[in-house]
C-alpha cells in the first residue's frame, strides 16, 4: 500500500522550474510563430481581453468558464450538455479555478518564454482576487473543484458547497498561490486536513514486488470485471464534460511511474495504448473535446521524450493539427467538435500546455515545460 500512496502523491509533486530552465529564460528563449503557438497564445489573449468576469455588481479578473464563440461573452443560458455531461460538473454562470489551473500555468510560462509580463500580471490578478475574495467565503476551503465554482452574477459560491478536486494540484501552482496570499493558501491546506493524504486508489492486480499498475479501482472496493473505472478504459467513447480522461490518461500515469521506478511494464502499457489509437478511426459522430486531443498530444510527446522515436512526434503533430483546425475559432477553442461555445471544463488548459510544448520542441527552443501528470 505504501507504494500506491507514493505514486498518488508524486503526481502532484513534479518539479516546477529547473535551474536549466531558468537559464534558458535568461538566454531569451523567444518563441517563433507556429500554428500551435499562435492558437494557444491567441486563446489566452482572448481570455485576458474578453473572457474575464464582467457580470454582477463586482467585476473581476477571473475567466468565465463558458463563452460564446462569436461574442466572447458568457451566455444568458447554458448550452446543451454534452453526452454524459452532468449539470453539476459545470461552472455556470461563473468561473472555476480548478478548470483554469493549466491555463494559468501556461500564462506564467509564456511570460518566461516571451519576456512579456502581461501574462503573469493577468494570472496574478486572477489568483489575487480568488484568494482575497472567493476564498474568504465559508470556512477557508477554496470554492472550486469538480462541483463548486464562483458565481459571477451572485458574487458567491455556486454549485455544491464542497471542495472536491479530481486530481492533485501541481507543486508549481501551489508556489504561485503561496507567493500571492500565503495566509489564504495555508487556511485551505489546513482545512483539507490529514484525510487528503489517505490512499484513494489501489492497484489491481497487486504486484508488490514490481509495483505494476494495470487497473485502478476505488479504494476499499473489489474489482468488477467489465466495469469502467474512471473512464480509464475509454478510447473515443463520450465522457461528458471531463477534460482529460481515457486510456491515454492511465498511460500517462504509467509513464510517470516509469520515470520514477523504471519498471518497463509501465512503458509497455503506454506504448500499447498509443499503438491502439493508431488502429482506431476517430469517430465523426461523437464530440471530441480539447482535453481528449490534449491527452493524445501529451502521451505522444512523453513517449517521444523517453524513446526518441520520431513516430510519436509525427502523431503529436497530426493530433495537434486536428485540434487547431477543428476546435480553434475566433480566438477561442470550442468546447468540443461541432460546438459553438468555449468551455474551460472540457480540457482547454491541458490542450494549451501541450500545444505550447509541441511548438517549443518543433521550433528547437531550449525552454522545457514541466510535465503535468495530474491533469483532469
Amino acid at each position: 500500500m505504501r507504494k500506491t500512496v507514493l505514486l498518488i502523491l508524486v503526481f502532484g509533486l513534479m518539479p516546477a522550474v529547473s535551474a536549466g530552465q531558468k537559464d534558458s529564460v535568461r538566454k531569451g528563449a523567444a518563441a517563433k510563430s507556429s500554428k500551435y503557438y499562435d492558437a494557444a497564445v491567441g486563446c489566452i489573449r482572448t481570455l485576458m481581453r474578453d473572457g474575464t468576469d464582467r457580470y454582477g455588481k463586482e467585476h473581476s479578473p477571473m475567466f468565465s468558464s463558458i463563452l460564446d464563440l462569436k461574442t466572447h461573452s458568457m451566455p444568458a443560458e447554458a448550452p446543451s450538455l454534452l453526452p454524459l455531461q452532468r449539470k453539476g460538473d459545470r461552472a455556470f454562470p461563473g468561473g472555476n479555478l480548478h478548470h483554469d489551473i493549466f491555463t494559468l500555468l501556461a500564462m506564467y510560462h509564456l511570460m518566461k518564454i516571451t519576456g512579456d509580463e502581461c501574462y503573469a500580471t493577468a494570472a496574478d490578478a486572477y489568483l489575487d482576487f480568488f484568494l482575497r475574495c472567493c476564498a474568504a467565503v465559508g470556512n477557508g476551503l477554496f470554492p472550486c473543484g469538480e462541483h463548486a465554482f464562483w458565481d459571477f452574477n451572485k458574487e458567491t459560491l455556486g454549485g455544491y458547497a464542497n471542495q472536491e478536486n479530481l486530481a492533485l494540484v501541481p507543486r508549481e501552482f501551489w508556489e504561485h498561490l503561496w507567493r500571492i496570499d500565503p495566509q489564504a493558501t495555508e487556511r485551505h491546506i489546513r482545512g483539507l486536513g490529514p484525510k487528503c493524504l489517505d490512499p484513494i486508489i489501489e492497484k489491481f492486480p497487486v504486484d508488490k514486488k514490481n509495483a505494476v499498475i494495470k487497473v485502478f479501482v476505488p479504494y476499499n472496493e473489489e474489482f468488477q470485471k467489465g466495469r469502467t473505472y474512471g473512464f480509464w478504459d475509454k478510447i473515443y467513447e463520450p465522457s461528458g464534460g471531463y477534460a482529460f480522461v481515457g486510456a491515454e490518461k492511465l498511460a500517462l500515469m504509467c509513464l510517470c511511474a516509469y520515470r520514477f521506478i523504471g519498471n518497463k511494464d509501465h512503458l509497455r502499457y503506454a506504448v500499447d495504448v498509443w499503438d491502439t489509437y493508431q488502429t482506431i478511426d476517430r469517430p465523426t459522430d461523437k464530440a471530441v473535446t480539447p482535453g481528449k486531443y490534449g491527452g493524445l498530444v501529451a502521451l505522444s510527446l512523453d513517449l517521444y521524450d523517453i524513446t526518441g522515436e520520431k513516430k510519436y512526434l509525427h502523431y503529436a503533430r497530426k493530433i495537434a493539427d486536428l485540434a487547431v483546425d477543428e476546435l480553434y475559432e475566433n480566438g477561442l477553442f470550442r468546447a468540443a467538435t461541432g460546438k459553438d461555445y468555449y468551455e474551460a471544463a472540457n480540457g482547454v488548459g491541458p490542450l494549451l500546455i501541450e500545444l505550447i510544448r509541441l511548438h517549443l520542441i518543433t521550433s528547437g527552443s531550449d525552454y522545457s515545460l514541466p510535465r503535468y501528470y495530474a491533469e483532469t
